[in-house]
């Protein structure tokens, strides 16, 4: 095979081959924090770095240390992160998470729920058989009703969490580690 030929076979294998140019990235969708284009300037400045040590140094001779902390614009990056992350959990409500729904024991099913502070419920259910099903429902204070395959799921909250009933039987949420 002449070099030409190996090249344009190696090129067409390529995923970046089969792109076109109306591919565009997409971010993810959820990111706790993206910094702006200022975020650097307004962040502060970098102290000195360390150089890489070329040559061995005797231990008097090592004043600073043997670890520098973090730089500033690191320790901005990391508050601002868990600024956002502390935002977010602000804005959830207490079904916020992920649960096991509990009969006698045993778990019937695993709920996923994002908690609005406006009450409104979204998020999936799934038994471990049948793929997971999405589920919407409202909150009101204490109370909660989620519409669940097999009938409404009715919740009030107790001392120690979350009962209620589904297909006529009693059940109990666990908060899922």
């Amino acid at each position: 095979m002449s070099p030409a030929m190996l090249i344009l076979w190696l090129t067409v294998q390529t995923p970046y081959a089969a792109a076109t140019p109306s591919d565009v990235y997409a971010p993810p969708p959820v990111r706790p924090f993206e910094p702006s284009e200022a975020f650097a300037l307004s962040a502060p400045m970098s102290g000195p770095r360390l150089e890489p040590l070329t040559e061995p140094e005797t231990l008097d001779r090592f004043r600073l240390g043997y670890r520098t902390g973090p730089e500033p614009l690191d320790a901005a990056y990391n508050q601002a992160v868990a600024a956002a992350e502390a935002q977010a959990d602000a804005m959830a409500g207490p079904l916020d998470g992920s649960w096991l729904v509990m009969q006698d024991g045993r778990a019937l099913g695993r709920l996923v729920l994002s908690d609005w502070t406006s009450g409104a419920l979204d998020g999936a259910f799934g038994d471990g058989v049948a793929p997971a099903t999405p589920l919407s429902g409202r909150r009101e204070g204490g109370r909660a009703e989620l519409a669940l395959p097999g009938g409404a799921l009715t919740l009030r909250h107790v001392r120690d969490g979350w009962t209620g009933r589904w297909k006529g039987e009693t059940v109990t949420l666990k908060r899922e580690p």
